[in-house]
């Protein structure tokens, strides 16, 4: 993502769930905002946010992938951090 660099991913076991050609995941995302991120300048903050994503597998292929994620108190903190 840009303007969130050094995205660590981590998947939260047994929070992958698999069901014939789908896949559910519950992820942490954790990184820092060292760039510019939806018009916001950069704050240096470690930000993390949560999210769930669902994959359709096809001859071991990612064929369609839904993705939702909470991420309005990692805005918060970067939109509070940067304001004047």
């Amino acid at each position: 993502m840009a303007g969130l660099e050094h995205v660590i991913v981590s998947a939260l076991w047994p929070g992958c769930y698999r069901q014939g050609n789908r896949v559910a995941t519950r992820w942490t995302f954790h990184g820092r905002h060292l760039g510019v991120y939806n018009g916001i300048a950069p704050t240096g903050l470690a930000v993390s946010f949560s999210a769930v994503s669902l994959e359709y597998i096809q001859d071991g292929l990612i064929t369609d992938e839904w993705f939702v994620g909470d991420m309005r108190d990692m805005m918060m903190r970067i939109l509070n951090a940067s304001a004047p």
